[in-house]
C-alpha cells in the first residue's frame, strides 16, 4: 500500500507536467499547421482539420500502443514526421533560423506524448503489484477464518468421540457461533483487563446459561465482558472444555 501510495504522489506531479507541454506545444503546431494550409489554398475547415488529421496521427498512435499494440507505430512515426515538416515549413518564409525554431513545438509534442506513453506503461506494470499486496492481505484475513472453522470442527469431534454427541451438538452446530473477522475490533479502543480467575468468572457470570447445559454465544460474551471477537472465542472454548469435562 505504501507503493501505490507513492504512485499516486509521483502521477500527481508528473502526468499534469506532461499534458501541459503536450496541450501547448501542440496548440502551436496546430496554429503553424492551420496557417501552411491557408497559404496553401485549403479552405478554412480543411485548414483545421488538416492540423487534428497531422498532430492527431500522434495522439491516435500513442493511444495503441499504450493499449499494447505496435501498430500504433504506424501512426506516430509518419504524424511526426509531417508535423515536423508542416511546422518548419510554416517558418521558411522568414528565413532558415524561423523554419528551425517554428520546428521546435511539433518536436516538443512528440516527446512529451512519448514520455507520457512509457510513464503511463511503467505505472499500470506497478500497479498490480499494489493489487497482490492487497490480495494477500485479503487471503490472509480468510484464512485466518478458516483456521477458526478447523478449531470449530475439531471440538466438536472431539465431543462426539467421548460420546456427548448431544452436547456437541447444542454447543457448535451453530454456524453464527463462528465470529465474523471483520467485527475484530481495532486496537485503539479499550476494553476491560482479563479476569485473574478467567474460568471462575466466566462461570460465575453465565451461570444461568450453564444451567440450560449449554455455551454462551459469541455475542454474549462480547456484550457481558466488553472484550473483542477473537478473545470471546477463546472464553467461550475454555466453558466449552469445562462442559465436556464435567
Amino acid at each position: 500500500m505504501k507503493r501505490l501510495g507513492t504512485l499516486i504522489r509521483r502521477n500527481i506531479l508528473t502526468v499534469p507536467s506532461l499534458l501541459v507541454v503536450s496541450a501547448v506545444a501542440g496548440l502551436i503546431s496546430y496554429n503553424h499547421i492551420t496557417g501552411l494550409s491557408l497559404v496553401l489554398g485549403q479552405t478554412s475547415l480543411d485548414s483545421h482539420l488538416m492540423a487534428f488529421g497531422v498532430d492527431g496521427l500522434i495522439v491516435m498512435g500513442s493511444t495503441v500502443v499504450l493499449a499494447g499494440n505496435w501498430l500504433g507505430w504506424l501512426g506516430i512515426v509518419p504524424g511526426i514526421v509531417v508535423s515536423v515538416f508542416a511546422n518548419v515549413e510554416a517558418g521558411m518564409p522568414h528565413g532558415h533560423l524561423a523554419a528551425v525554431w517554428s520546428g521546435v513545438p511539433a518536436v516538443s509534442f512528440a516527446i512529451a506524448m512519448f514520455i507520457l506513453e512509457r510513464h503511463v506503461v511503467k505505472s499500470r506494470k506497478t500497479v498490480p503489484h499494489a493489487h497482490h499486496i492487497l490480495g494477500d492481505a485479503v487471503l490472509t484475513l480468510a484464512q485466518g477464518n478458516r483456521v477458526l472453522e478447523e478449531n470449530h470442527l475439531k471440538i466438536r469431534d472431539a465431543a462426539l468421540a467421548v460420546g456427548k454427541s448431544d452436547l456437541a451438538i447444542r454447543l457448535l452446530s451453530d454456524p453464527d457461533e463462528i465470529p465474523d473477522q471483520s467485527s475484530v475490533p481495532r486496537r485503539s479502543r479499550s476494553y476491560a483487563p482479563e479476569p485473574e480467575n478467567l474460568l471462575e468468572t466466566l462461570k460465575s457470570e453465565f451461570a444461568e446459561i450453564l444451567e440450560e447445559n449449554r455455551a454462551p454465544r459469541v455475542q454474549e460474551i462480547k456484550d457481558r465482558m466488553k472484550i473483542g471477537a477473537t478473545k470471546a472465542m477463546r472464553y467461550r472454548n475454555l466453558i466449552v472444555t469445562e462442559l465436556l469435562d464435567a
